[in-house]
């Protein structure tokens, strides 16, 4: 029987099988704990990898300049606390060395759920109800669950603003993801997400599928987004997400020099009132930004003069009324087009 345990113990060290995570209430992030989160600027070619168990996945394309930094803090040292009196954790999320929101949890022994958000200088955005991130304890087989963001906005005169993103959740994995900023174990998701839009001049519906590696404490280390295929589980281009974790930011090795002109998504979007557009420039050059509507009108026209590398150009939206949009950089003797939404 001894020697039963001891081969055993033998050939699961020599084939790197790990135990698989659980991830409960006690063991998401403290106050002052910090994480800073890397996107890819541009659609690339992505590879998601097998699901199952005691996989290895590994993401090679993760060589991108720093953008946001995330904080977790006291829910009553914010200054949105009255908003969401319920908040057991809060997150606040600065963008270029500027703090642009903050998002509000509730963390009890079943699950943790988001209450809503607060932009920085405008209303927060409390939902009708608390939406189901994760549920506790988790891991792999687990049933599927659906997470439902809702807000109702009263306008008066009988008028109402109805927004939906829910998200249906599958627990499809476990093993181990690496990347440039380090190895994590993980339980993987395959996501199924629908938003839409209702006011009562305007109607939006979208849909995406992802996925999403989660370490012990809850945490997104990687979010790999479909964006030319919305519904195929095999998408093959899309957008990355890299977290690295700890109390400072970990800035990752540096890609190759940029040799053509490229543009990415920008973010954040949905958007409210400002986003910013990334792209890549070959050399100093003139850049020009034109954004059209749905309709296909120009609304805003601007021209810049920017040195060769990755560059960023604001986009504000505030006199401009909840829709989608359409953003053209033009550069290099070629132009590329990004679709926005604004959403009020």
């Amino acid at each position: 029987m001894f020697k039963s345990y001891v081969l055993m113990a033998f050939l699961l060290f020599a084939f790197g099988a790990f135990a698989q995570i659980t991830i409960t209430s006690s063991e998401l992030p403290q106050i002052g704990f910090t994480c800073t989160i890397y996107d890819s600027p541009f659609e690339i070619a992505v590879d998601h990898g097998p699901s199952g168990a005691n996989q290895v996945w590994t993401i090679t394309n993760t060589s991108w300049p720093y953008v946001s930094l995330l904080t977790w803090v006291s829910p009553s040292s914010t200054p949105y606390a009255a908003s969401f009196p319920t908040a057991t954790h809060s997150i606040r999320y600065t963008y270029l060395d500027t703090i642009q929101m903050y998002d509000y949890l509730r963390v009890i022994t079943n699950g943790s759920f988001s209450l809503g958000y607060a932009p920085v200088g405008y209303d927060p955005t409390v939902y009708d109800s608390p939406e189901l991130m994760l549920p506790f304890p988790l891991s792999y087989p687990h049933a599927n669950w659906t997470s439902v963001g809702r807000m109702t906005v009263d306008l008066g005169d009988g008028d109402f603003i109805f927004y939906v993103d829910s998200t249906i959740h599958t627990l499809d994995g476990w093993g181990t993801v690496n990347t440039s900023l380090g190895s994590s174990q993980v339980l993987r998701m395959f996501n199924q997400n629908w938003n839409s839009w209702d006011d009562p001049n305007y109607h939006y519906s979208s849909q995406f599928v992802s996925y999403s590696w989660i370490n012990s404490q809850g945490i997104e280390v990687v979010r790999m987004v479909s964006q030319q295929d919305t519904t195929n589980p095999s998408f093959t281009i899309g957008t990355i997400r890299v977290t690295g974790l700890g109390t400072s930011a970990v800035e990752p090795a540096r890609g190759p020099v940029v040799r053509n002109f490229a543009i990415g998504q920008n973010y954040p979007n949905p958007f409210n009132p400002s986003t910013t557009i990334p792209f890549d420039l070959s050399h100093e050059s003139q850049v020009k930004l034109d954004v059209y509507d749905e309709l296909g009108r120009l609304i805003s026209s601007s021209e810049f003069t920017l040195p060769t590398g990755s560059q960023r150009v604001n986009v504000d939206g505030s006199q401009w009324a909840s829709g989608n949009y359409f953003a053209r950089v033009s550069a290099e003797g070629q132009s590329q087009t990004v679709k926005m939404q604004l959403v009020k």
